[in-house]
């Protein structure tokens, strides 16, 4: 054990020291029998994996089955990894997408319309976003990169269900 604790200060200290760029999220990994630590790695990918699931399970949960349109307050990672998840649960159409760098926005639409066919509606504002979305396929959210936002539409036909904005705590 005490190899254990040995190597894992010794990986921190790589980190810290500048020798390693140290990404967002890691993972570390161990041996099974030895329970020595085997390496250290970039977490991004399965973190983004995991939230886009989760968003794909709650777009399954929540969503009306007849939705076909998304939209995405933000255009980084988390947004093409909550795309590329709710394409497993529904058909996507279309989706209306805000970021508050209109050259990122772009990119996000070439990307997305390059790679998975699917239109995207860039709009100028997140409230535009939203709105812009057929008030019946108002389901599903992404987080804004930096602002720590997540906008969450839900239809307000049904009896309880309003749109709403949460904002989390940085």
């Amino acid at each position: 054990m005490a190899e254990v604790i040995a190597t894992e200060e010794e990986a921190y200290k790589a980190f810290n020291s500048g020798q390693v760029i140290q990404p967002a999220d890691t993972c570390s990994c161990f041996d099974a029998r030895t329970c020595a630590l085997i390496c250290v790695m970039d977490g991004s990918l399965i973190t983004g994996l995991r939230t886009g699931a989760a968003g794909a399970v709650s777009v399954k949960s929540l969503a009306r089955k007849n939705a076909r349109t998304i939209t995405s307050i933000g255009t980084g990672n988390q947004a093409r990894m909550q795309i590329r998840a709710i394409r497993e649960v529904m058909t996507i159409e279309a989706i209306h997408a805000w970021n508050h760098n209109p050259r990122t926005l772009a990119r996000h639409k070439a990307d997305i319309e390059r790679e998975f066919g699917i239109p995207v509606v860039m709009a100028a504002s997140k409230q535009d976003a939203v709105e812009s979305t057929p008030r019946s396929a108002r389901s599903c959210w992404a987080r804004s990169r930096g602002e720590r936002t997540m906008t969450r539409s839900r239809s307000s036909t049904r009896p309880g269900w309003q749109s709403r904005t949460t904002r989390r705590r940085t």
